[in-house]
This record gives structure tokens, sequence and C-alpha cells, in this order.
């Protein structure tokens, strides 16, 4: 998404575990048939047999991400619903005060 080529942010996050210790973030997976993964990444530096290795754990997050564009959707219809119902109030409340 920022334009980084994936080889060389893959090698940033890399070298960012091996100095903390360890680093989550989104990713998106591109499979070979075209279809595109949202995941999670956990990746935790860990010492075998006296040397560093990084461990990872990958998390399909398409569900999250689908309930969460759904939930920000239907936030922003609320958000439009409620500036309605404020503006006839305010056009009622007019015409109640000519009216008076």
């Amino acid at each position: 998404p920022d334009g980084s080529l994936s080889a060389v942010k893959a090698r940033e996050i890399q070298r960012k575990v091996m100095e903390k210790g360890s680093c989550i973030f989104e990713w998106t997976y591109l499979q070979t048939d075209g279809n595109i993964i949202p995941c999670q990444v956990t990746l935790t530096k860990i010492f075998l047999e006296g040397e560093s290795i990084i461990h990872a754990i990958i998390k399909d997050i398409t569900k999250q991400v689908r309930l969460q564009k759904q939930m920000e959707y239907k936030n922003n219809e609320y958000k439009k619903l409620a500036e309605s119902l404020e503006e006839k109030v305010e056009e009622r409340t007019k015409d109640l005060a000519y009216a008076i």
C-alpha cells in the first residue's frame, strides 16, 4: 500500500524483528489464482539450537476486514440519517417559531 516493493519491506520488517524481538502487522497476500487475502502477521525472534530465527504466525483476516468495511458503511449511513433528522428538526422548529 505504501508503494514499497514487498522484498524491500520484508527486509525492513525482518531487521526490526531481529532488533526489537517481535512485530505485528497486516500484509496482503496475492495468491497464484489472483485472490487477494488480507492477513495479520506476527513475527517473533526465538532462539533455536543457539541460533536466532524468526517464528511467523499468519492469520487470514478476510472476514474481519469485510466486517470492518460493513461497519464503516453503516456508520456513514447513520451519520447521514442523523444529519438529515437534525435539518428537519431545525426546519420544524423555525416553522413553529413563525407560527407562534
